[in-house]
């Protein structure tokens, strides 16, 4: 008769299946599109969400523009956990 060790091989399954999720998720070329598009509106107010959300980022030193294109996040949940 064999032991099993019930946690390594949960461990061990979850770790398969997580690796195989992720080459699924890859094998598709890009994200569908949306199938209808926004009303103008709704447009204008997320765009003004994000901005505001982008400024206030920006104001309290959490997001760092590089560059063009190019930011820095970071992260005050890890940082405090690494302590």
């Amino acid at each position: 008769m064999t032991t099993v060790d019930y946690d390594t091989d949960r461990r061990e399954r979850w770790t398969r299946y997580a690796h195989r999720l992720v080459d699924l998720e890859n094998s598709f070329p890009t994200r569908l599109p949306r199938q209808r598009s926004r009303a103008s509106l709704k447009e204008k107010l997320l765009l003004e969400l994000d901005l505001a959300r982008r400024d206030h980022l920006l104001a309290c030193g959490e997001l760092t523009r590089l560059g063009p294109r190019h930011w820095r996040w970071r992260i005050t949940e890890l940082e405090s956990s690494e302590e």
